[in-house]
């Protein structure tokens, strides 16, 4: 299947979408997954404010629902990030996600190293071509070694028991 081949997306879609969600000439990161908790989403989110605070040109879209959808739209709202994140989804399709994947500019999963997380990765992302941050867990380092489509950090989302 070519579901996540680069050229299924066409440029008019991208274009459109990019449009409908304010993204001009921003860096787009894009987050796509279920939203719970202990996953490293919030952190993402909080490490967002930070770069705001530092006048990065950067926006991230979290494209997913779940648990902690309404406490991260909370947290957008009262910290005044809408500029830089929205909250999207779910979507309906897997075209939406190809188009979706199709309009970042990198990737991003932040997942800590927990049994539930440690062997997930998002192949569509790597299926397009795009770069991805993830956190430094078994998975991470088994499908992407040394290959220069990502970079992995220390995961800042602690599991607690």
């Amino acid at each position: 299947m070519n579901r996540f081949n680069p050229q299924c997306s066409s440029s008019e879609k991208t274009d459109h979408l990019r449009k409908e969600l304010g993204i001009s000439a921003q860096t787009v990161v894009l987050y796509h997954g279920a939203l719970q908790g202990r996953k490293g989403v919030m952190e993402t989110v909080e490490a967002f404010k930070i770069l705001e605070k530092e006048s990065l040109n950067a926006k991230l879209i979290i494209l997913g629902y779940g648990p902690i959808r309404e406490e991260i739209l909370r947290y957008v709202r009262e910290n005044r990030l809408e500029r830089i994140v929205q909250v999207r989804g779910p979507v309906g399709s897997i075209a939406e996600v190809r188009d979706y994947v199709a309009l970042c500019d990198v990737g991003i999963l932040p997942m800590p190293d927990h049994p539930w997380w440690r062997y997930q990765l998002s192949l569509e992302l790597l299926a397009m071509n795009k770069p991805v941050i993830v956190s430094d867990i078994p998975a991470n380092r088994a499908i992407i070694g040394n290959a220069p489509v990502g970079d992995r950090v220390s995961s800042t989302a602690s599991y607690l028991s």
